[in-house]
């Protein structure tokens, strides 16, 4: 994880006369923006153990962060279909859906009929937490500069202020979705090549 600091040197350069602690939130908020609307940042969790007839677990994640979304599971090595939220009829089984029902949680159903280590597996898309002290590595090496872009739009964007500049603001919003039209694309790439990395492992 990277420390905020190594982004707010890169900020105040456009914006020095901004206070820190403003310059700080306006960076958080463009890493969220930038980590939900690109899904660039992923993880994977797992594989976890599963209980008999539990069916909600909470996703060991990073400090900091927060799942933006599922974007696939797997039990025992089946896909899980993914759905807004499970039937409450309290089944047991061999779980074939999964839902969130909190961002930090995930609900399968039907509930697990036994016991089964290293069973349930997911990728998830991260996004930064509102209290965090650092980002994630990858937007420091790789889009730094469009969340540096981001922090700019905000901050410039605020009327009546010594920073305030509305043509600053434009061409770092430009800049700010430049950057996360390339980030969308880039993680797309990423999930073809690991679909196309399952599907060529051979059956032994």
């Amino acid at each position: 994880m990277a420390s905020l600091e190594s982004f707010t040197s890169r900020l105040m350069v456009w914006v020095p006369s901004c206070p820190r602690p403003l310059a700080d939130q306006c960076l958080l908020d463009a890493a969220i923006e930038f980590c939900r609307d690109t899904e660039v940042v992923e993880y994977r969790v797992g594989p976890m153990n599963v209980q008999a007839g539990v069916g909600d677990y909470t996703l060991p994640i990073p400090q900091f962060t927060r799942p933006a979304r599922i974007l696939s599971a797997t039990f025992q090595g089946r896909a899980l279909a993914l759905c807004e939220e499970t039937p409450l009829d309290g089944a047991t089984g061999t779980p074939t859906l999964l839902a969130t029902p909190t961002p930090e949680t995930v609900s399968i159903y039907p509930a697990p009929d036994q016991t089964a280590a290293l069973a349930l597996y997911a990728r998830v898309a991260l996004e930064p937490t509102r209290d965090a002290t650092v980002l994630p590595d990858e937007l420091l090496h790789t889009w730094c500069e469009a969340v540096v872009a981001g922090a700019v739009m905000r901050i410039t964007s605020i009327p009546d202020q010594a920073f305030s500049n509305p043509v600053q603001a434009a061409e770092a919003a430009a800049r700010f979705r430049y950057g996360k039209s390339l980030a969308t694309a880039e993680a797309g790439r990423q999930r073809i090549q690991t679909s196309a990395q399952v599907r060529a492992r051979p059956l032994i």
